[in-house]
């Protein structure tokens, strides 16, 4: 498993998020959440795995998500731009109890297509339910 002890805060593991689906059948209708795999190399990073409720549910509103998107993927940007920016969405755990807002994951790439950094997005809000 891809992870980094960072000083004395939490575990920062690193992979991708992929759909789950109902009995095994990859079609949009079949989409039964989202999951988290462990990649080195990977591009989301998680500091906390989403909190469920008794019902095994993420709770609503307890996640929020923030973007600082692109228009271009990098196919699309002129060799010509000098350090283009990076697409980036950052999910942050409200007050939960006693505990602190904090930031839980995050999300930076700027990858040839964009679709594929709106997806990632998509999913990782999806994964929290934010």
């Amino acid at each position: 498993m891809a992870q980094i002890l960072m000083g004395n805060g939490p575990r920062e593991e690193i992979g991708t998020l992929d759909y789950k689906f109902k009995e095994g059948k990859v079609t949009d209708d079949n989409i039964e959440g989202v999951k988290f795999t462990p990649k080195i190399g990977g591009k989301v990073h998680i500091l906390e795995r989403p909190k469920e409720d008794d019902s095994k549910k993420v709770p609503v509103n307890l996640y929020v998500g923030g973007i600082d998107g692109i228009d271009l993927g990098g196919e699309d940007t002129s060799e010509y731009t000098k350090d283009p920016s990076e697409f980036c969405v950052v999910i942050l755990r409200r007050m939960y109890g006693t505990h602190p807002p904090q930031i839980v994951a995050y999300y930076k790439d700027r990858p040839q297509k964009i679709k594929e950094a709106h997806m990632m997005c998509l999913k990782l809000l999806q994964y929290y339910n934010a």
